[in-house]
This record gives structure tokens, C-alpha cells and sequence, in this order.
């Protein structure tokens, strides 16, 4: 396959790479990486000069970028390949969601990370599993990087607090968004709230999930799509079930979904601290476990604050009582 050389100027979506990106003596992104907006900005930022493309006509002479060594590190931890030909990263998805910032001390030891790791690339050897992901990213990025997130806190949570099986588990809260993929991209990405008709369209992804998941043969675990937007008093949907009919799996999912959704950044909102969005979820807690939102707490480490907040899916402003503090535990 030929390939030409292109300046990062002229770089535009859906290109792709010819040749293995290296800087200096270390390999960036690999031949057939698709680029795409996100990845180009970055190349840009890290002042990489040009790279090589696949086309039909010259071939690209070899050439070394001017990058020092170290930002190669840098730069590595934000681009995802999202390409179908190659296995989503789970490393640099992971540096990208910032867990010092957001997991407190979730991952206790290196082992941890490799255990969360080595259980993501065993899923991701299942060529349909690996596309169905890919395909999600392609659809919203964000939605892909909240499925990592998600599946990476809720089995480190789920694992300290003895989940049995939690091998069979941990794929369904990888996959609990995946009724995303049929939710129109204007409604995943409106800025503005969702009139009824798009929320109950919205809605629609948990029960779209359950039957994807079913169709690609992973029925034991296609509950969680379905049951994750349900709360213990039976506000949730689809079926508005209570604490009684929802197991300890769909709880963990439920609680950590939320802390996923306020501390990312989204279309619609900003990201918020770690703490604040603590606050947030004590505010609400009786649509929790409480007891596990307790030990949730305990697990990450990170701690209330006590300024202002905002309601769970509401634009309303609310205030922290200023002895908000003592009352927990």
C-alpha cells in the first residue's frame, strides 16, 4: 500500500495512517489509526510536523518528528485509537478519565489497575464484543469514554465488596450504556434540556441495550442495561421497580453510573470535582443504597464539600445546609 507524506496542516477526518507514527525512538500511533478531529487538534498541540497517510500516490520518506521524548508520554495518555482494525486502549482511555483526580484511592495498588486491565482485554478478544464498543465511540465519544469509566470503578468497587463472578458481571457494566447506539447523536449531544419527546426517546437506550446485549448472547448480564436508570422508591424507569427487586450488581451500577455522569464533561454541562459531586449524591442519597453509597465514600476516599449544587437531572440551584457536615457519617 502506498502512502504520502502530509503536513499536520493539512490534516482532516477520516485520514488514515500509512506508517507507524514514531517520535524520536518511541512508536505514537500505529499504521491504520483513523484520525479524526479530537486527534488531529492534539497532534497539532504537541507540534508534530507532519505524518503519513495511505493513498495512491508517492511513498512517504522516513523522518523524525521534533518532539522531545517526554511529551511522547503525554501525548500517548490522550489518543485513543479508535479505528476498528485495532483493540480500544484501555490504558490510555484510563489516563484520559483522570482517575488521581476522580478515583481518589479506588485502585489501592498497581494490581488493581492490572486486574481491571487484563479483564478489559480479554472482552476486547471477542471481535463482537470489540466492535459493538468501537461502534459506540464512533457514535459519542462520550458515551464511550463514560463505558470505560464506568466498568473500570464499578469492578474495582464491586471486587472490594466481594462480588462473586464478578468476571460475568464487570462485561455488563462495560456494556450498561450500549441502547446508546440507537439513541439519535442530536439527543446524546443537545446542550439544552431535553424536551418530553427526547427524554422519553432517551429513555428508550436502557431497554435498546437489553436487547443487544441478548443478541450478541450475553443474556446473564443484559439486566444491567435495562435496570441501571431504576432508583430504590421507584422513581426510576423503565419499570419503576424498588430496592427489593434490584440486586447488589444493579445497585453498585446505579450509584457509580451517577458519579460518572456529573464528574465527566458533557455536552450539555461541565465536568465538577470529585467532591462536589459527592455532595451532589448526598443530597439525593435516598434515591440510593445508602449504606453502600456510604461505602462507596469510604472506597474512593474523596469527601463532600459544601458549596453550592445541583440537583440530580435538574437545572435547579440548591443550597448545602452550612452543618451539612455533621450530619455525616
Amino acid at each position: 500500500m502506498e502512502v504520502t507524506k502530509m503536513k499536520i496542516v493539512d490534516l482532516h477526518d477520516g485520514l488514515v495512517l500509512g506508517k507507524d507514527l514514531f517520535v524520536g525512538n518511541q512508536i505514537l500511533m500505529k499504521k491504520g489509526s483513523a484520525l479524526n478531529p479530537r486527534i488531529i487538534s492534539l497532534l497539532k498541540k504537541h507540534r508534530i510536523q507532519f505524518v503519513c497517510i495511505q493513498s495512491n500516490e508517492v511513498e512517504c520518506l522516513q523522518e523524525e518528528n521534533l518532539l522531545v521524548p517526554e511529551n511522547v508520554v503525554e501525548l500517548q495518555k490522550k489518543i485513543v485509537i479508535e479505528d476498528s482494525r485495532h483493540n480500544p486502549n484501555f490504558l490510555l482511555a484510563l489516563a484520559e478519565l483522570s482517575p488521581e483526580i476522580r478515583y481518589g484511592y479506588a485502585p489501592k495498588d498497581l494490581e488493581d489497575i492490572i486486574y481491571v486491565r487484563d479483564l478489559f482485554e480479554k472482552y476486547m478478544k471477542n471481535v463482537r464484543y470489540r466492535a459493538m464498543l468501537l461502534a459506540l465511540g464512533r457514535h459519542d465519544y462520550y458515551s464511550y469514554m463514560h463505558a470505560i469509566d464506568v466498568f473500570t470503578l464499578c469492578t474495582l468497587f464491586a471486587k472490594r465488596e466481594g462480588i462473586r463472578n464478578l468476571e460475568n458481571y464487570a462485561i455488563g457494566f462495560l456494556f450498561h450504556d450500549i441502547g446508546k447506539l440507537k439513541t439519535p447523536i442530536d439527543i446524546l449531544k443537545k446542550e439544552d434540556k431535553l424536551s418530553n419527546k427526547e427524554f422519553d426517546k432517551m429513555k428508550e437506550h436502557t431497554q435498546d441495550g437489553y436487547e443487544i446485549l441478548c443478541e450478541v448472547k450475553l443474556e446473564s448480564v443484559a439486566y444491567l442495561a435495562k435496570l441501571h436508570h431504576e432508583r430504590i422508591d421507584g422513581s426510576g424507569y423503565p419499570e419503576g421497580l424498588t430496592a427489593a427487586a434490584l440486586p447488589m450488581e444493579v445497585l453498585i451500577l446505579q450509584l457509580i453510573d451517577i458519579y460518572s455522569t456529573i464528574t465527566l464533561n458533557q455536552p450539555y454541562k461541565d465536568e465538577i470535582g470529585a467532591a462536589e459531586a459527592i455532595a451532589t449524591m448526598y443530597k439525593e442519597k435516598h434515591l440510593l443504597d445508602e449504606e453502600l453509597f456510604e461505602r462507596f465514600v469510604d472506597f474512593i476516599g474523596i469527601h463532600p464539600l459544601l458549596p453550592s449544587e445541583k440537583r440530580l437531572d435538574m437545572n435547579k440551584l440548591f443550597i448545602l445546609p452550612s452543618d451539612f457536615r455533621r450530619t455525616v457519617h
